[in-house]
């Protein structure tokens, strides 16, 4: 039994040690390859070594990166770079001067504007306290009550050439031209603002506009009603000096709409009072450069070939059909109605009130 044992454990043993001997014949292997690759590494750098001791340090970039490498091999560790505290504070206290500067500069000038303000607004209180009236003194019980003042009239001033120089004066005024003798307009700074001077007004029906040609060409009507200035007063004005033109419409319905032209200027009687432009158009509805290039009518003097003053009821720059045009010399109807002969500038339906009025370009 004993002898078994013994048998058994050397048999373990013989194979422990037969494994033993298989892995250090693989480790045997394996130095014998790394101690070849050793060698083949410690020729290639002997190779290296004297290739590189046969052109000892020519390339200037290795010559001043051994330099380089040597310096810093030299020096001790220290701070690269050390700010200049007393520089930053220099620089931080000139721009909060210059900061300071700028801000009593900016007080100086808002005081000195402020100052002008003030200036101007007590000479317009200095001028608004000279342009109020006296109070009147008061009456006794037997004194007649004030007459009503009388209407507006034109200031004392030298003859003028339009309105434009009156300022917000709305009234009847007289005015000269050259060639003219001096005659009576209308001046109105309500309807578009101050300086327009009207040319066409109506708006009750009191006027026949179904004119002849002598009376287009003088006028008729009244200033103070319903009224055509005159097709030679407004060749003469629009020739004058360059005119803008303002078309204010008023419907049934109480809808207001206008147009604004910048450029408005006819012929001479020699050339039928031809409508020769309108300018640039602002406003809520163009209704006029159709008729640009056009001859002015009237049922005695047709200068449209065709009838159109008859047709359309009134003297103005026909063209055939009137589409996307306008009739603001035709007849006038007391109601809506649609007419192409009556009086309107939109969609040709009746308006209740219709004004033209010209001003001088440039002055307002």
């Amino acid at each position: 039994m004993k002898i078994l044992l013994i048998f058994a454990i050397l048999a373990t043993s013989l194979i422990a040690i037969r494994a033993q001997c298989v892995s250090l014949m693989h480790l045997t292997q394996r130095y014998e390859v790394l101690l070849q690759i050793k060698i083949q590494l410690e020729k290639r750098v002997f190779e290296l070594q004297a290739i590189l001791n046969s052109q000892p340090n020519r390339d200037p970039e290795i010559l001043a990166l051994n330099a380089s490498i040597a310096i810093l091999q030299q020096q001790s560790c220290q701070v690269v770079v050390q700010p200049n505290y007393n520089e930053i504070q220099w620089t931080l206290k000139n721009e909060l001067a210059d900061l300071l500067s700028s801000t009593l500069s900016l007080k100086s000038f808002v005081a000195n504007m402020l100052q002008e303000a003030n200036m101007g607004l007590n000479s317009y209180q200095q001028c608004f306290n000279q342009l109020q009236l006296p109070r009147p003194p008061p009456t006794c019980p037997s004194t007649p009550p004030p007459t009503d003042p009388p209407p507006p009239t034109d200031p004392p001033q030298r003859p003028h050439t339009s309105c434009a120089n009156l300022g917000l004066f709305t009234g009847i005024t007289t005015i000269s031209l050259p060639g003219l003798d001096p005659f009576s307009v209308l001046c109105d700074s309500q309807t578009a603002g101050p300086g327009w001077l009207v040319i066409q007004n109506r708006f009750d029906g009191s006027e026949d506009f179904y004119r002849s040609w002598s009376e287009y060409r003088n006028g008729f009507g009244r200033l103070s009603g319903e009224f055509f200035l005159g097709l030679e007063k407004i060749y003469r004005l629009t020739s004058f000096q360059r005119h803008e033109l303002y078309i204010y419409v008023q419907t049934f319905n109480n809808d207001i709409y206008w147009a604004r032209y910048d450029n408005f200027y006819i012929g001479s009687e020699f050339e039928n009072y031809r409508l020769k432009n309108v300018g640039r158009y602002v406003g809520m509805q163009e209704r006029l450069a159709k008729h640009v290039g056009k001859d002015f009518s009237t049922y005695d003097r047709e200068n449209s070939h065709k009838g159109f003053s008859q047709k359309y009821h009134g003297g103005y720059w026909y063209y055939k059909g009137l589409l996307l045009g306008s009739n603001l010399n035709g007849k006038y109807f007391r109601t809506d109605v649609d007419d192409i002969s009556s009086m309107h500038w939109y969609k040709m339906r009746s308006n209740r009130a219709t004004k033209m009025l010209i001003r001088p370009v440039g002055q307002y």
